[in-house]
């Protein structure tokens, strides 16, 4: 079997976007109607039956249940037939070879060959076929994947009640889905969800194993009482987590739970005070309590023993000190503390770990002076919450001989906080070390810093440092550096981030930061620096900003701002301008992050300035839209990095003073041109996908459409450079230089710029590089 050395994945339909509505539609009415528990599975048979053609169409074969040590795979196959009542799929793999990650064909035709070339129908995803003819497959595929995956669970089958399945199950699930994917629940809620389940499924595993064994056992023996007493206790086991689980499938006890969720409750958390006998307490977490750990206590101290650092930090009161021994202590939930404590970590440090969990939720919320930690080691999971570990809210918090190796950030001072850190090590925060706010305080002695920041040599405003302080025109930064080590961040040392509301005003003059007796070497972008923003109409309260619409967000961006878009469908219904520059990235499936641009004329996505960058995102252009396409480049660089086009007329212009930069995208179904570019206009494209595009009009005497155009005059070299494309299968050119001379003996071949010899063409209808002339002396 040949190996295609282009090796791009063909695309998929897209499915993910069906809303609510759409789902709960298509089961109620098409597939289960009023059907019982017992019934599903012959519905879904005949909806299968009905709605899947046998064969033979292309499709992704997405790898789930393959051997432990082999990674999953999608690769292209050829279905040829359904088989109805397994649900299954037989496959053939398509040649030549095109498979991610690469694998050798012998490995995949193995696989195959032990399941006798059939696969779950569940792992199968049709080809995008622009014909319609595979349209009804897709969907039904998709309905029957969607199905089992998030509204089929294992106790269904023993509902022998003979009511609906649609009116008992459905409406739940289907609202439980799309409450987790819109994020709408506490996260400690979807966890204990998931959690749950996956340990119901563990156990059912292990119970019916156990029922296995005992039908294969003697009939003529009597069962084990042992045995017997397992499967009961295995059984209830199994009861209790179905019962947690339809609690929070229940949307009512769902709303009810959320609002008690760890989180919820923390936000409540109110000072206790002191105890009701006024004497203070030790409260030592240990996993083990032990004689020594006392021994320097007086004889009329109160001890209390606590195995988990969570339980006790829920627990001590005014006065009271906490001992934390070697170990390691994880907390799961967001923490309040709202009375002074003493968290003091007894021996050595590097062996007192406080583990911090990976969610954007967590963070040991200070809310009161007189908070110490001492000699501890805080570890952040996985990348954390944006405003980092700890923050301190208000009142003075105090960090000594502590460790911090942080997540997205260390340490976070808000407006009425105070930090105070003598003699610490903060490293590994891939944005800010410590970040305060305008009107926070900030105190640091004798402390090391290092490995903080963003490596981002292309960001236009790239404000990570391992100290950085947010200053306001209306107050100055309080912030106090003596005697530190800064070195080797991948963004600054410190950074000064001002706004200043006018023109005039000299924002060196604020300033109140002693960095003096600091030691800095190897910080990349540089020691201290001070970034000056018109931000009088910005607000600093908060250093996240969410939105439930892109147009909104792409309104209310600033200069430096970073926009985040998850999965989920955003509509764009007014031109749009971006005049700053700006990183707007899609987190997770770009399958999933679709922008839908509304079908007008007027419409356009207007970039009018260096440093806008798109990435991971779908854009879909509703209808044909206007002739400039869904993003038009005005001026200054513009990227587009792993991006997918689905165009209307046109996908990206690029005007005169404008430079487009696409990587890893694919751009497919303009009707005209992928990417045009006016006289002047530079364009680099770099190992991207084109096809589908152009005019398919054998009658047109004149007809320029192509996957990438270029619009040449007698004054100027077009500055193009295509590496490592595929622009295949276009209705009209892959590429097309259109020219204008204005004198007949002039020799217009003498003026290209277009580096094309690393590309791959086929099947372009009217040719692959074109060059057309134009005497346009009189054209406007």
């Amino acid at each position: 079997m040949s190996s295609n050395n282009n090796n791009i994945l063909p695309m998929v339909f897209q499915t993910e976007n069906l809303s609510y509505e759409d789902r709960y539609w298509a089961y109620q009415s098409k597939i289960l109607g009023d059907c019982s528990a017992d019934q599903v599975s012959v519905q879904i048979k005949k909806y299968v039956a009905l709605q899947i053609e046998p064969g033979s169409w292309k499709a992704i074969w997405r790898s789930k249940n393959v051997k432990d040590k082999l990674q999953h795979f999608d690769v292209v196959v050829e279905v040829s037939d359904i088989n109805v009542d397994k649900l299954t799929a037989d496959i053939a793999v398509c040649e030549p070879l095109v498979i991610e990650p690469q694998l050798p064909a012998k490995v995949i035709e193995e696989i195959l060959m032990q399941n006798g070339n059939a696969v779950p129908l569940t792992e199968i995803y049709p080809v995008y076929d622009a014909s319609g003819e595979n349209d009804d497959t897709a969907l039904a595929i998709e309905h029957v994947r969607f199905f089992y995956e998030n509204v089929w669970r294992e106790w269904d089958e023993d509902d022998d009640s003979g009511c609906s399945y649609t009116s008992l199950y459905l409406e739940q699930r289907l609202r439980l889905f799309y409450d987790i994917r819109d994020g709408l629940l506490p996260k400690e809620l979807i966890r204990k969800y998931q959690d749950n389940y996956a340990e119901y499924k563990n156990k059912l595993l292990e119970l019916e194993k156990l029922r296995d064994q005992m039908a294969t056992s003697d009939s003529e023996q009597e069962l084990d009482d042992l045995d017997v007493l397992k499967c009961a206790l295995k059984n209830e086991e199994c009861n209790t987590l179905v019962h947690s689980l339809q609690m929070m499938e229940n949307p009512q006890m769902r709303y009810l739970l959320a609002a008690v969720s760890p989180g919820a409750k923390a936000a409540l958390t109110k000072p206790r005070g002191p105890r009701s006998d006024a004497e203070p307490c030790t409260l030592i977490v240990a996993k083990k309590l032990m004689a020594y750990m006392v021994k320097n206590l007086s004889d009329n101290t109160t001890v209390e023993h606590y195995h988990d650092l969570s339980t006790a930090l829920e627990s001590y009161f005014l006065g009271d000190t906490i001992h934390i021994y070697p170990g390691t202590y994880y907390l799961e939930d967001a923490v309040n503390l709202a009375e002074p404590v003493q968290i003091l970590g007894i021996g050595d440090s590097n062996r007192i770990s406080v583990s911090c969990q990976d969610s954007e939720d967590f963070s040991i919320n200070c809310q009161s002076s007189g908070i110490l930690f001492k000699n501890i080691m805080f570890e952040q999971e996985g990348e954390g919450g944006p405003r980092g570990m700890l923050v301190v809210h208000k009142g003075q918090t105090t960090l000594e001989d502590c460790q911090l190796n942080c997540g997205i950030t260390g340490v976070s001072v808000m407006k009425r906080g105070h930090l105070v850190m003598r003699k610490c090590k903060l490293y590994d925060a891939k944005s800010t070390g410590v970040t305060a706010q305008p009107e926070g305080k900030v105190y640091i002695e004798n402390c090391d810093f290092y490995n903080c920041g963003d490596n981002n040599d292309d960001d236009a405003f790239n404000s990570s440092a391992a100290v950085q302080l947010q200053q306001d025109s209306d107050t100055k930064p309080d912030a106090t550096l003596i005697d530190n080590s800064i070195h080797n961040n991948s963004g600054y040392g410190v950074c000064v981030v001002r706004s200043v509301s006018q023109a005039d005003e000299n924002p060196e003059c604020a300033i109140n930061l002693d960095v003096t007796t600091n030691r800095f070497r190897g910080n990349k972008f540089g020691d201290v620096c001070h970034i000056y923003l018109d931000s009088s109409n910005k607000d600093y309260n908060t250093t996240v900003e969410h939105y439930h619409d892109l147009s909104t967000a792409l309104e209310s961006y600033f200069l430096g701002d970073t926009i985040h878009i998850y999965p989920g469908t955003y509509y764009l219904e007014d031109a749009v301008n971006l005049a700053e520059p700006v990183q707007i990235l899609g987190i997770g499936d770009s399958n999933r992050i679709s922008v839908s641009c509304q079908d007008s004329e007027d419409f356009s996505i207007n970039c009018q300035s260096s440093g806008i960058l798109f990435k991971n995102i779908m854009f879909e252009q509703e209808g044909e839209g206007g002739p400039r396409g869904m993003l038009v480049v005005h001026k200054g660089q513009t990227t587009l990095e792993d991006c997918q086009l689905n165009c209307g007329i046109t996908g990206v212009s690029v005007m005169k003073r404008g430079h487009l930069v696409m990587r890893k995208c694919k751009l497919y179904d303009a009707k005209s041109t992928g990417v045009t570019a006016q006289p002047e206009g530079k364009v680099y494209i770099e190992n991207c996908d084109f096809y589908n595009c152009g005019d398919n009009n054998d009658d047109d005497a004149f007809n320029s459409s192509a996957a990438v155009q270029l619009q040449q005059d007698s004054d100027t070299k077009p500055d193009a450079t295509l590496i490592d494309n595929s622009i295949h299968n276009n209705s009209g050119y892959g590429v097309c230089v259109v020219r204008s001379v204005s004198q007949a003996d002039e020799n217009p071949e003498c003026a290209i710029n277009l580096d094309v010899t690393t590309n791959r063409f086929r099947g372009n209808k009217f040719g692959d590089v074109c060059h057309i002339y134009l005497d346009s002396s009189n054209k406007d």
